[in-house]
């Protein structure tokens, strides 16, 4: 397969859903245009019938929260805002899941998961932004209409991420 586009498949924010029974949709997800798709949508189902129709997709995809479940359905790889902090703690549960270590990489996704569940409840944007300045990488200021994140927001947030994040 050539290079090709990735198809961003976000039907959260789109409104849209892809309709793999419709001719047209097949052709394009099958014609080698598209290299891959994001798939930041829960219906895994949608992601392996994605596959069945071109099996040189790659499949990325988009739910950090869900990554153990999505490499059950033979997702390749992931694609998030997280991924900026946490990428060696994502890497242990790829690892640990490619090795045959489930109930590990379940572990670790619930770690993961504590992490995305406080900085959802505070902002994900400021938090990330927070997290990173944090760690001295300069990410500049929010933008309206987000807003920094409150001291006390900061401080759950750091205590969230200093007890669940595995490096």
């Amino acid at each position: 397969m050539g290079h090709g586009v990735y198809y961003y498949n976000i039907p959260m924010n789109t409104k849209r859903t892809l309709n793999l029974y419709d001719a047209d949709t097949r052709a394009m997800f099958a014609s080698g245009s598209i290299a891959g798709v994001k798939h930041t949508n829960l219906d895994l189902y949608e992601m392996e019938r994605l596959r069945a129709i071109n099996p040189e997709l790659k499949c990325f995809g988009g739910f950090e929260n869900e990554m153990v479940a999505f490499l059950a359905m033979g997702c390749d790889g992931f694609i998030g805002s997280t991924f900026n902090f946490m990428l060696p703690h994502y890497l242990k549960i790829y690892e640990a899941f490619n090795a045959g270590r489930i109930e590990e990489a379940r572990e670790l996704q619930v770690k993961a998961n504590n992490i995305m569940e406080a900085i959802m409840g505070e902002g994900l944007f400021p938090s990330i932004k927070h997290i990173l300045s944090a760690r001295g990488v300069a990410v500049g200021e929010m933008h309206r209409p987000f807003q920094p994140l409150s001291p006390k927001a900061a401080a759950h947030v750091d205590s969230v991420v200093a007890e669940n994040l595995v490096r």
